[in-house]
């Protein structure tokens, strides 16, 4: 069908369609059979007539209501395709969050997230801002476009800026003009904006996370784009919200609760990484291990609870760390032992540390409650990757027999312990 015929059919379907076309008809058909019922002419062809006369008006009924359906049709044809492209592209963002559910990082998501988005509202920079309650403040955990690096460790109050309004209101919020940024971007990061709109993210009636995008166009971010940013919140919450809960797991599962350093598990992880280098470059990179706990803890347990114990672990975690090198890695393993490893340390270095530690902890007092402190020193014990071991579970086994030894009150006793390796 060319497109003449095209127009030429619609325009006969807006004719017939037409409710004046219909009255026309309809007091034509009346005046035509008040005529023939008057006229002269044969009874048969009288009948004739007025069958003619229902029929075509019955006929013309009928073409009036296909070509109002059509003219509907017509004028919805476009909008229906927008609305079909639209859901798929929706649904596509539902998809990919049933079947990732928990098992993306924030940063892979996201990635994910603004290419689809910027099909469906452009936008030149992108943030999501992480809601953290407990200290009253957004954390941008994800950032995308030229600005990323200025956006990317930006914090701030969770009253503050367009991101603050979204998060009291629950709703989505937009600002055209020069954007305000006194209180939160960077303010090179927005020198070229001119629009932005704060999405937030609400699971259990609660706002999670705010998405705020950022573009150079002024006249960004209408209402059409903000009904639209509505219903991509409600599809992209659950992908989100899983991908924030998946990297808290993960970073659990490697953290230890009490002092919030690394745990045991995170630390052989570091340890075996440290060891694959050292053999890849035995004359140039060693590594060794300390194992270090604290003397008396039980007592301080004891004495004046487990709180304080925990207050004694951080204190200590603390001032070890201030001792370290910035490449040394300290994580928290069990009880009130910590394990240190000690990249591109030798014997020597290894001694050199502890001797810094040491000297640290020399008469050194914690404060247990307001009126009491106890003394706190430690136990020590260090070992080598090849002299003393050749693998992160014999070094760590070597260091761990070691600070056992350091704790024999008699100089010159001796304790044997069985060695799980063959040198």
């Amino acid at each position: 069908m060319t497109e003449s015929d095209a127009q030429l059919g619609k325009a006969v379907r807006s004719a017939f369609g037409s409710p004046m076309s219909l009255f026309v008809l309809s007091l034509a058909a009346i005046v035509v059979t008040f005529g023939l019922a008057n006229s002269t002419i044969a009874f048969e062809t009288k009948t004739r007539f007025f069958a003619a006369i229902v029929v075509a008006y019955i006929l013309f009924c009928i073409v009036s209501f296909v070509g109002r359906s059509g003219n509907a049709l017509w004028n919805v044809e476009g909008f229906d395709n927008a609305n079909l492209d639209l859901d798929r592209k929706l649904s596509l963002l539902e998809d990919a969050a049933n079947f990732f559910a928990g098992t993306l990082r924030t940063s892979d998501t996201m990635r994910l997230i603004a290419a689809k988005l910027r099909e469906i509202v452009p936008f030149d920079d992108c943030v999501l801002l992480k809601v953290d309650l407990i200290e009253g403040r957004f954390r941008a955990v994800h950032s995308d476009g030229n600005m990323a690096p200025m956006l990317r460790n930006s914090e701030f109050g969770l009253g503050v800026g367009l991101a603050g309004r979204a998060f009291r209101s629950q709703m989505v919020e937009a600002v055209q003009g020069r954007v305000a940024t006194d209180e939160t971007y960077h303010s090179l990061a927005m020198e070229s904006s001119r629009a932005s709109v704060a999405v937030p993210l609400v699971s259990r009636g609660e706002v999670v996370a705010v998405l705020q995008l950022f573009a150079r166009d002024q006249n960004a971010f209408g209402k059409d784009q903000r009904d639209l940013l509505e219903a991509v919140a409600n599809r992209i919450e659950p992908l989100v919200s899983g991908s924030m809960s998946y990297e808290a797991s993960v970073d659990n599962a490697l953290t230890d609760p009490t002092t919030e350093l690394p745990n045991e598990r995170a630390f052989f992880l570091v340890l075996e990484n440290q060891i694959a280098e050292t053999q890849r470059k035995p004359e140039d990179r060693q590594v060794s291990v300390l194992s270090v706990d604290v003397k008396c803890f039980a007592d301080v347990n004891t004495r004046f609870g487990h709180a304080t114990g925990d207050r004694l672990l951080n204190f200590v975690a603390d001032k070890i760390k201030s001792q370290l090198r910035q490449m040394d890695f300290i994580a928290r393993t069990r009880d009130d032992e910590f394990l240190i490893a000690l990249p591109t340390a030798d014997h020597d270095t290894a001694t050199e540390i502890i001797d810094r530690l040491r000297t640290e902890f020399f008469d050194c007092r914690f404060r247990a409650n307001d009126s009491q402190t106890t003394d706190v020193d430690l136990n020590y014990g260090h070992s080598s990757f090849g002299s003393d071991g050749e693998s992160a579970k014999t070094i760590v086994a070597s260091a761990r027999e070691r600070r056992e030894q350091s704790k024999l009150s008699v100089r010159g006793s001796v304790v044997w312990f069985p060695k799980e390796y063959v040198n």
